[in-house]
């Protein structure tokens, strides 16, 4: 019985462990080139699944700051392409990755865009 009580007290206690985000490596592209961000590498040490994956713009080069706070990709996929930069946007781009697990917990990581002239 002492072992039985233990092993219901041990499962009651386990607390759920948060995901990993996984942004990838920086990525350097000249305008009009696709951006691809890949959060694959992202995985939930429980073993259940990630339902969403999203990535936020976090800091830009100067003159862009309007573009602080935009959501650029969200949905289940941890693969997307992004539109092409522009010509306008040459400089160093932040993104924030969001992954969020099937229990709602969540975890970031950022990877930055280097747009050339």
């Amino acid at each position: 019985m002492l072992f039985t009580l233990w092993l219901l007290v041990g499962c009651a206690l386990a607390e759920p462990v948060p995901p990993v985000a996984e942004a990838g490596d920086e990525i350097t592209v000249v305008p009009g080139e696709p951006v691809l961000l890949d959060a694959s590498g992202s995985f939930d040490p429980d073993g259940g699944r990630l339902v969403r994956f999203t990535w936020t713009i976090v800091g830009t080069p100067a003159g862009r700051e309007g573009r602080l706070g935009d959501v650029v990709a969200d949905g289940e996929e941890p693969v997307v392409a992004l539109a092409p930069f522009g010509p306008n946007d040459v400089g160093r781009w932040e993104l924030e990755l969001e992954v969020t697990d099937e229990t709602g917990l969540r975890a970031t990581d950022t990877i930055f865009v280097e747009v050339l002239p």
